[in-house]
């Protein structure tokens, strides 16, 4: 980890519920929270909304949504501000064997996310590398912590989103 690195940690309310999130950074004042995923409480509802922390204006606002497709924990539209994608896109496998997850950033960069396991981590960690093969960002699941390089600063939102995804598919056993 390099000084220019910024660490996320993850806390969800309610350990059950995945779809409900916050993310803190530490910082010389004490833990800020940076982005936050919100899935209200209804059963007609399938969108969980997602906000990032303005520190200019010192107020969240919203980043995004995911749309589920009703009746189903797979599939659904992403929304990045007003860029729609559907949810596979941002879980894409390049082979049917691959054991990494693709998807590719607003400018059209691709990006992948692979198990720690494949990348001399542990099992249930990622890490996510660009198309150089350069590091953007590193999940540990002991520590609930999102390491994100400078590189990844450009796709913040789409990083913070995709692992978002990735845990959850991987928690609901259809990584």
């Amino acid at each position: 980890m390099s000084s220019g690195d910024l660490v996320l940690k993850w806390v969800w309310p309610k350990v059950e519920d995945l779809r409900n999130a916050d993310l803190y950074s530490t910082r010389e004042s004490g833990d800020v929270k940076e982005f936050q995923f919100e899935t209200p409480p209804a059963d007609t509802i399938f969108v969980t909304y997602f906000f990032r922390f303005n520190h200019h204006t010192g107020r969240f606002e919203e980043a995004g949504r995911l749309e589920w497709f009703p009746s189903s924990e797979r599939g659904g539209t992403v929304y990045f501000g007003e860029r729609q994608v559907q949810m596979n896109a941002l879980h894409r496998k390049n082979k049917a064997t691959s054991r990494s997850r693709r998807f590719k950033s607003n400018k059209g960069n691709e990006y992948k996310w692979k198990k720690g396991s494949d990348a001399g981590m542990k099992e249930l960690d990622f890490v996510c590398v660009d198309s150089w093969r350069r590091v953007v960002g590193r999940w540990s699941n002991e520590s609930q912590t999102l390491t994100m390089t400078a590189g990844g600063f450009a796709i913040f939102d789409e990083l913070v989103v995709t692992l978002w995804l990735q845990i959850w598919r991987r928690e609901k056993g259809f990584w």
